[in-house]
């Protein structure tokens, strides 16, 4: 073997090398899991076995998985097929019992969230774990059906999940409502102060004009109660979470 030849081999072999790890590590959100007979899906954050979503829509997504999974989440979305009998809540909950990766313990784990949808069936769900109980318990419903069912029935798929992220995202860290079409949260709260400070105001400027017609009257033989006396004589009870919630978490499905 001559010098070149050596040489040649050589150096086919440092740059497998120095190949083999950059092509293992180019996507770290891809499935790892091999948790699940059949599949390594467990563990992939966005999986569309159908292949319904262009290349750009999955990358977008993945962007949005990473950012849940910032906020703390072990995030998991699946565009599901056909459903079983139990629909999208029967689906998911074979892959919470078949992904050990789901689990703690033998319940979803505390740090759980799962968005599925089924374009043939035309459900969609959110379930998660106890972790975001404060946090979804009263809104995932109207993500779901304000933020991703609209877009779902206009075919607008990407688009759907890509808003029921945003709004899943704004919730878990309170940065604002879901939905983009309303004004944030900083904005209403202003006009709320400044609708307060103008009713305070105009409460005080007729209470101080009485008071002052009943000091130029003088005396009279009979007077108002006291301003605010009554103020507090009511309480209204707390209706509670319509979501089961618990230490199993939460969360449901909805149609479109």
């Amino acid at each position: 073997m001559t010098i070149r030849v050596r040489f040649a081999v050589v150096a086919a072999a440092l740059l497998g090398a120095l190949a083999y790890p950059t092509v293992a590590a180019a996507d770290p959100m891809s499935g790892l899991g091999t948790d699940r007979a059949g599949g390594g899906d467990c563990d992939e954050a966005v999986y569309d076995p159908a292949g319904r979503l262009a290349d750009a829509d999955l990358a977008m997504l993945r962007r949005d998985a990473r950012r849940l999974a910032r906020d703390g989440a072990t995030f998991r979305l699946r565009l599901y097929d056909a459903l079983p009998a139990g629909g999208i809540d029967a689906a998911e909950s074979a892959d919470e019992d078949a992904c050990r990766s789901w689990r703690t313990d033998g319940r979803r784990r505390g740090d759980l969230l799962v968005v599925a949808v089924s374009v043939t069936d035309r459900q969609t769900g959110i379930y998660y774990g106890h972790r975001w109980t404060d946090r979804l318990d009263d809104t995932w419903r109207d993500i779901q059906t304000d933020d991703m069912n609209p877009k779902f029935t206009q075919g607008r798929y990407a688009e759907g999940l890509h808003a029921g992220l945003r709004g899943i995202h704004a919730e878990l860290t309170g940065t604002a409502g879901h939905g983009g079409d309303g004004p944030p949260i900083p904005v209403i709260l202003l006009i709320g102060g400044v609708v307060v400070l103008i009713g305070g105001i105009w409460v005080f400027g007729i209470v101080s004009i009485v008071r002052g017609r009943r000091r130029a009257r003088g005396p009279q033989p009979w007077a108002y109660p006291a301003y605010g006396s009554n103020i507090g004589a009511s309480s209204v009870g707390d209706s509670g979470s319509s979501s089961s919630g618990g230490d199993s978490g939460g969360g449901g499905s909805t149609s479109w």
